[in-house]
């Protein structure tokens, strides 16, 4: 601020300084004297810039030296956190290998109980077939007994068991009864039982092997049908594609466009009409919001560009140019034309209470016009029907 101030002290003295040389007669000492003194001002002004530079450049390699520290620490910061999450890392594998091994001493805990409930079960029918062990022992040594006589050991048997044996016995030969006499008498034999099992062992394999065919021939049926299914679908696709193009074909005879979008899953039609196939903002997707004639081509377009893809030996058309003016009937009339003499090897009807005097007959194109009824009554309103 000092020096601004000073170089506009020195522009001022200059200014008076061309003053005093227009006027020769005036003194200048004075201004001389205050001239000396600010340049005295100004060095001691540059003195002390160069003193600032100096001690700016000291603070400037002050802040340099700061900032390779605070990168080196920033180095260290950095190392240490990827030291960090290293160990972050190694903490959460042990804790997942803890886990692990937490998961796998509970399965050998329970395959623990698991052995142990075994083993008890194990020691109780080990416990079961040494009793059958005793009560067979003790039947050998009746027998023994009832064999050798006084030659063998004493034995000592209860009535008690006897009888247990006894009831037993009777039991297993009423069961023996019983199944005997389920069974027909010519299968008692055995060898007869065994060549039935065999035939209809035989039986049973044959029918496995039929089952097993039928299921290849079902696998292949499946393959077969899912490719069918996979034909099918881009067969459709293409269809709806070449319906829509010739829907929009049909439209632009009329300076209009449009498209068919077919939902094949929701079993759902959508047709979008654009009047102006030039303006993109008259496009209408609501075919209600047409005029009666517009609805009128735009259906017509439809049963064209649908007829395409019906197989159909004849075709009948009743009034299709009902509302339309006179321009969209006559594209109407001369698109069906074209489209009867394109197809040449199908038939096509079409009825219409307008003239058609604009169409001339050949011999592929004939008009059929029928009289007028006749009326009995002068201005009968109505035929009379007997």
């Amino acid at each position: 601020m000092n020096k601004e101030k000073l170089e506009d002290k020195i522009s001022q003295l200059r200014l008076n300084l061309l003053e005093v040389k227009g006027d020769t007669a005036m003194d200048t000492t004075d201004w001389e004297n205050e001239v000396m003194v600010i340049k005295k001002d100004i060095g001691e002004q540059n003195e002390f810039i160069e003193k600032c530079d100096l001690k700016r450049k000291e603070v400037q390699k002050v802040v340099n030296n700061k900032n390779i520290e605070k990168q080196t620490f920033s180095n260290t910061a950095f190392d240490l956190t990827q030291k960090m999450r290293n160990e972050e890392d190694k903490m959460n594998l042990l804790i997942r290998n803890q886990n692990k091994f937490k998961y796998k001493i509970e399965n050998n805990e329970n395959k623990v109980k698991d052995d142990l409930l075994k083993l008890t079960t194990v020691e109780q029918q080990v416990e079961q077939q040494l009793e059958k062990v005793e009560v067979t022992r003790d039947k050998a040594q009746k027998y023994t007994l009832e064999t050798l006589g006084a030659k063998a050991d004493p034995v000592t048997v209860t009535n008690e068991t006897n009888n247990q044996l006894e009831v037993q016995i009777k039991c297993f030969n009423l069961q023996r009864k019983d199944m005997l006499k389920l069974i027909k008498g010519d299968e008692k034999d055995i060898h007869e039982a065994s060549r039935k099992v065999k035939k209809e062992k035989q039986i049973y394999d044959e029918k496995t092997v039929d089952l097993r065919k039928v299921e290849e021939n079902k696998c292949l049926l499946l393959d077969d049908f899912k490719s069918r299914i996979m034909k099918w679908k881009r067969e459709r696709k293409s269809t709806s594609n070449l319906t829509s193009k010739k829907f929009d074909e049909v439209l632009q005879f009329k300076g209009q466009c449009g498209r068919i979008d077919f939902s094949h899953r929701n079993m759902e039609l959508y047709i979008t009409v654009q009047n102006d196939n030039r303006d993109s903002q008259s496009q209408i997707e609501n075919v209600k919001l047409l005029s009666g004639g517009e609805r009128s081509f735009a259906t017509l377009s439809l049963l064209i560009s649908l007829g395409e893809s019906v197989e159909c030996p004849f075709r009948v058309i009743d009034e299709f140019d009902v509302f339309m003016d006179v321009v969209s009937r006559k594209i109407a009339l001369t698109q069906l034309i074209e489209e009867g003499l394109y197809q040449k090897h199908r038939q096509f009807i079409f009825i219409t209470p307008q003239d058609l005097n604009s169409i001339t007959p050949t011999h592929e194109v004939k008009i059929i016009k029928l009289t007028n009824p006749s009326k009995i009554i002068p201005n009968q309103g109505t035929l009379l029907t007997n």
